[in-house]
Order: structure tokens, then C-alpha cells, then sequence
């Protein structure tokens, strides 16, 4: 599916070659996650809906929702077991799931964790877009103890990191850069 890069002047600032890399979707293929991370305005949830509608014209199942928004949803369907196994096998179902401006509003929930730690354990690919490095999202003491695993685990079939403050930087990440990763 030919993609037009001029027509996404925000993306501008990416070099051809990397969009294209993406664009291929052959971390979908593996499996392999994305997250976006930089300043406002950078074009990380265009991005990302780009590539998740890619995604849908190559026949995957994709999710966009904001991270405050699933947060509700889980909080909100917590209440009835039932209700809330049926929204988490909603997420866990997904071939791309999408997750925009996590760490903006709120603090995390558990819920977020295990979505990461399951749709991990299912091969699933999950995109994250964020103006914050992960240590700096809010969590309760309680919910830190989970996201640190499961983000560990996101980090270990991550792909591609796209950050600077003017301009994406896309770089290969390979679960050997574990040890430089900070909590």
C-alpha cells in the first residue's frame, strides 16, 4: 500500500527511510511494540494512527484509545468481574492496540499493567505515545510495583523509540538495552 509521506507535514522531520520501515508493518508482524515519546506537537498521535490505519488496510484488528479514557473504562468496569473480563478481552483481542498520551492525566491503574503484561504474553503489539519518560508516570506505590514488570516486558519486544525535543529520532531497541533502563 503506497503512503504518501508529503502529505504529513508533521512527519516531515522523519527520515523516508525509517517511515518506511514502519510503514511495513513488519514489527506488527513479530509482534514487537512502539513507543512514541517527545514533546507536544511532534506528530506522535498522528503517527500512530498512520500506522494503525495501515494496520486495518493489511487486515489487523486495531484499537486507538486514550490512556485516561481505558484507565475509566477499567476503573468503571471494575465493579462487576463479568463487565470487566469482557473490556480487558476487548484490549487483549486486539492485533495493534494503541495507547495515546499515557502519563498526561491521572495516575496509571492496574488495569494498564496488565493489559501490558498480558497482550506480552499473547505476542499482541502495542503502541504507546507519551510527552514523559516512564518513570516520570504517576502511580500509587501499589500500581509501581506492577508497572515496573510490565513495562519491562514492553520493553524487551520494543522496536522502535522515536524522541528528541525538535525532531523524531528513530531507533532499533533490543532487549539489551534493559540494563540501561532506570526506574
Amino acid at each position: 500500500l503506497p503512503i504518501s509521506f508529503t502529505s504529513m507535514p508533521k512527519l516531515c522531520c522523519v527520515p523516508t527511510k525509517k517511515l518506511e520501515e514502519l510503514m511495513d508493518l513488519q514489527w506488527l508482524v513479530r509482534g514487537e511494540n512502539l513507543l512514541m515519546n517527545g514533546p507536544t506537537g511532534l506528530g506522535k498521535s498522528l503517527l500512530s494512527v498512520v500506522l494503525g490505519k495501515r494496520a486495518v488496510l493489511a487486515g489487523y484488528r486495531t484499537f486507538f484509545i486514550e490512556e485516561k479514557a481505558m484507565n475509566e473504562r477499567l476503573l468503571d468496569k471494575s465493579k462487576d468481574p463479568a463487565s470487566y473480563k469482557r473490556q480487558m478481552q476487548h484490549f487483549l483481542s486486539q492485533d495493534l492496540l494503541i495507547i495515546d498520551d499515557v502519563g498526561r492525566v491521572g495516575d496509571r491503574t492496574g488495569g494498564f499493567c496488565e493489559v501490558l503484561h498480558e497482550r506480552h504474553g499473547l505476542n499482541k503489539s502495542t503502541i504507546i505515545t507519551t510527552n514523559f519518560p516512564m518513570a516520570e508516570w504517576r502511580c500509587s506505590e501499589e500500581v509501581r510495583g506492577d508497572l515496573k514488570p510490565s513495562s519491562e516486558r514492553f520493553w524487551n519486544v520494543l522496536t522502535i523509540c522515536i524522541s528528541k525535543e525538535r525532531a523524531f529520532d528513530l531507533q532499533l531497541i533490543r532487549s539489551e538495552t534493559a540494563s540501561r533502563r532506570r526506574f
